[in-house]
């Protein structure tokens, strides 16, 4: 007998920066996040793999936060939320990143003028 099922795969990169700051001088690290997800919607669940780069993320204690309180009765919904959750999580920090390097520039014109 031939299993009938139908199954979505996803598989993506995420490629952040994360503020860093030191006694002397704030660096932002360049990082990623890996994330697969297999969602079999004739099933009662998804399998997913995140892969962190640090140990403590935000991403790793958002998603432990999230895990506990989501309704699991609507897997299709908390699949959306997962992804939308591993966007959210540091696409914010693209925003003070660029604001950091345009001050560093800022500073660098103004040396040399």
């Amino acid at each position: 007998m031939i299993a009938n099922f139908f199954a979505t795969d996803v598989c993506y990169m995420m490629v952040y920066v994360e503020e860093n700051r030191g006694k002397e001088k704030t660096s932002w690290p360049i990082r990623q996040t890996a994330v697969f997800h297999r969602f079999v919607p004739k099933s009662k669940g998804s399998f997913w793999i995140f892969v962190h780069p640090m140990p403590n993320s935000v991403l790793k204690n958002r998603l432990e936060d999230s895990v506990i309180r989501m309704d699991h009765s609507d897997w299709y919904k908390s699949g959306q939320q997962l992804h939308y959750l591993t966007l959210s999580s540091y696409i914010e920090n693209w925003r003070w990143y660029l604001k950091f390097i345009n001050e560093e520039l800022d500073r660098i014109v103004c040396l040399l003028q």
